[in-house]
């Protein structure tokens, strides 16, 4: 069964639907409960906390005052393991320069959504993205995938109600909402800023705007160590920790460096650009650490290949393909590629850097590894002339040096063939 769309509020409140409602708490979401509250639609909004620095409390009772039932469900650790886990291994770099991080957790909400409404009995999934922003067709495509026989509104669609305008009915309705002209939007791999002065990229980025690599930068140094397993960071320092927990220290501790802050345009599906701010610190320098170490550990061809489905893993995702077999069939390729991606990186974090300061891994690609490994008696008579000259040949070829590889010589004069001539 195809899905229905809905695309404004008049045919959302003439379906008389009891929907589940993408939560964040924020303006966009408010908005749309009391607008449901007024109309006489029930409302289960379900929350999906993807930072343990939110308050969630705060959050259900908002939406409960504004008469919805609220569910709340804690996101951190299984975002980590299944989807920032994958961006790990693909490094998910949007048009090679940031971190995609909302992108990741539209799947996530959406499933969880799903999961919500078939267990609830209820036919419809309404979430509040606008027309400028790609969360609207990644929450499309992952339901439609995930729960085909749904209904899908994306009320705000249509509708011409300005952020201000529904700022202040909430206020009319003595709801307590920051005001702010800004839409952020946040989890434990990234917070995007966008909105109000941001809107137009020729305006300079006001330092208010960030909070993970806000307030004074550390003007120090510091050295830590990621141990990486099969690709992933496992422990720092030789502590051992979950993802998630690695996640939250690296981005206080990258953040203190002001690490990870990222200024650019996104492609949207009108073919229009909207400018975004970001915050990554964690994503930076995890990044950043695997792969230095796939460098070492894989070998040329291997990181060719994998660089072109680099980009091809990244930009599914940013269209909203994550659910798709063919993304599914990348993240299996990352997966298998590294599976010996074992090893230590050393990263030296400073005012808005970082830097490999050392590498280990017994399994590394160089020729120190080669030598402890006894490999240098292999090539004891190796020579490095007809190495150089060997090699060359193909070069000299292009070049022009007059050897036709397609016309043989002539037996006649007793003359060898080139492939059986030695280069004195």
């Amino acid at each position: 069964m195809q899905n229905i769309l809905i695309d404004n509020l008049r045919d959302l409140r003439q379906s008389g639907r009891e929907c589940v409602l993408l939560y964040s708490g924020g303006i966009d979401s408010s908005y749309f409960l009391l607008w449901a509250k007024q109309n006489n639609i029930r409302v289960t909004a379900l929350h999906v906390g993807l930072d343990p620095e939110e308050d969630a409390a705060q959050i259900r009772a908002r939406a409960e005052g504004l008469g919805a039932r609220c569910i709340t469900v804690d996101g951190v650790g299984i975002f980590a393991d299944e989807y920032i886990a994958p961006a790990i291994h693909a490094h998910g770099l949007y048009q090679q320069h940031f971190p995609v991080c909302s992108a990741l957790s539209r799947p996530l909400m959406a499933r969880l959504a799903v999961e919500l409404a078939e267990k609830e009995g209820l036919s419809c999934i309404v979430h509040t993205s606008t027309f400028v922003q790609n969360s609207c067709s990644r929450f499309n495509n992952a339901i439609r995938i995930l729960g085909p026989e749904l209904l899908i509104a994306t009320p705000f669609i249509k509708e011409p109600i300005r952020r201000r305008e529904k700022l202040a009915a909430l206020h009319q309705a003595g709801v307590d909402i920051e005001d702010s002209v800004y839409s952020i939007d946040e989890n434990i791999w990234g917070r995007v800023i966008e909105c109000g002065e941001l809107d137009d990229p020729g305006n300079i980025v006001p330092e208010h705007v960030f909070k993970w690599t806000g307030g004074q930068a550390r003007t120090d140094a510091v050295e830590l160590a990621i141990t990486f397993e099969k690709g992933l960071p496992i422990a720092i320092d030789n502590k051992k920790l979950s993802l998630a927990e690695i996640i939250l220290m690296l981005r206080q501790l990258g953040g203190s460096f002001r690490i990870g802050r990222y200024n650019g345009l996104e492609d949207t599906e009108l073919g229009l650009k909207n400018h975004e701010v970001r915050e990554s610190p964690a994503a930076a320098i995890l990044i950043a650490a695997h792969m230095a170490l796939e460098r070492a550990l894989l070998n040329r061809d291997e990181l060719r290949i994998k660089g072109l489905l680099e980009a091809e893993w990244t930009d599914l995702v940013v269209r909203g393909r994550w659910y798709s077999t063919l993304r599914e069939s990348l993240t299996r390729f990352m997966e298998q590629i590294n599976g010996l991606v074992n090893g230590e990186v050393v990263l030296r974090l400073e005012s808005g850097s970082v830097m490999v300061a050392a590498l280990r891994s017994s399994r590394a690609l160089h020729f120190w590894n080669g030598a402890r490994a006894g490999i240098d008696s292999l090539y004891s008579d190796f020579s490095y002339r007809e190495f150089f000259e060997i090699n060359s040949f193909s070069t000299n070829h292009q070049a022009g040096c007059g050897y036709d590889p397609g016309k043989s010589m002539d037996s006649s004069t007793g003359a060898e063939p080139f492939q059986n001539k030695k280069i004195p």
